[in-house]
């Protein structure tokens, strides 16, 4: 897939790589670029990083690497991940799926810009990346609420699953903006050839629109840890509750344990075994005991 940069307008075109021609994007998959490479000898992209798999930049003299892997907003497990490489001329990227190509064609339906070069068009795909993320952060927002709701219902099986995920997922995107951030202030010095100083004004305003994203992921992530403490603090007090009511019970129980446990001695001459009404006195004895109990632990708001 190529894109030509023309009148200050983004076109789908189809040609062929060549080291000479200038204003192109280049979508290679990784066995094509690889096949590049062997033909080209300055094609040969040195990827010191790559291993750490995380968005990064890598600036060198005559191109810039830069490695992006972005969480996905349904899947947590997944990432979008693709390579780009900026040339003075021209741009090349490595994606083996579509994600790249759909950002492109986003780009391509927008009006015609004004100075339009391969450096602010970096800066739009820069753009799309966080494009909705205000958004998909809101949708948290409103799922940590109900959670909360949920807490000050006391429905706790309902939130054992759903807490743990969200506040992984915010991690996820916490430091994927941090990541963002650091290719930005890379960027913001580099007034070069590569990059215009119209194009660093840009980057700067999009690094500070990075800088609330990732204030407001740290907001939610505190926001979690808030609910997580909130649920805690309610399954204390419920085993509390359960504590208080097994100490109740057994206190009232203890003197009737006693008393069991000392007519049930069976000693040859204990008066009270011969008794007509003893056992019949051993019964008013326990309900006195147990209305006494109940009567002084409500008189100490025990319960």
């Amino acid at each position: 897939m190529v894109y030509e940069l023309k009148e200050n307008t983004l076109f789908k075109v189809d040609k062929k790589f060549e080291e000479n021609q200038k204003n192109l994007i280049y979508i290679f998959s990784s066995n094509e670029f690889s096949k590049l490479e062997k033909r080209y000898s300055n094609l040969k992209i040195y990827r010191r990083h790559k291993t750490y798999r995380c968005t990064q930049i890598e600036v060198y003299n005559n191109y810039i690497y830069c490695d992006f892997y972005i969480p996905s907003k349904i899947n947590m497990k997944s990432r979008n991940s693709f390579e780009c490489i900026i040339f003075k001329d021209y741009i090349i990227f490595i994606d083996d799926g579509d994600f790249v190509e759909k950002i492109i064609s986003n780009i391509c339906v927008n009006p015609k810009k004004n100075n339009y070069n391969l450096g602010k068009f970096f800066y739009e795909i820069l753009s799309e990346i966080i494009y909705k993320d205000i958004v998909f952060l809101d949708s948290y927002d409103e799922k940590l609420s109900k959670i909360e709701q949920e807490v000050i219902e006391n429905n706790f099986e309902k939130i054992i699953s759903k807490l743990p995920e969200i506040k992984r997922h915010l991690m996820l995107y916490c430091r994927h903006y941090s990541q963002l951030l650091s290719i930005c202030d890379i960027i913001k010095e580099m007034v070069t050839d590569f990059f215009d100083k119209d194009t660093i004004h840009l980057i700067t305003l999009y690094s500070n629109r990075v800088d609330r994203l990732r204030e407001e992921s740290e907001i939610l992530k505190e926001y979690c840890v808030q609910i997580q403490d909130m649920y805690q603090a309610q399954i204390n007090v419920r085993q509390n509750d359960i504590m208080k009511t097994l100490t109740i019970v057994t206190t009232i129980v203890l003197p009737l344990s006693l008393v069991a446990g000392w007519y049930g001695m069976n000693f040859k001459y204990m008066p009270e075994l011969n008794t007509r009404y003893g056992y019949y006195v051993i019964i008013v004895v326990s309900i006195i005991i147990v209305l006494f109990c109940l009567v002084l632990f409500k008189k100490k708001k025990y319960f």
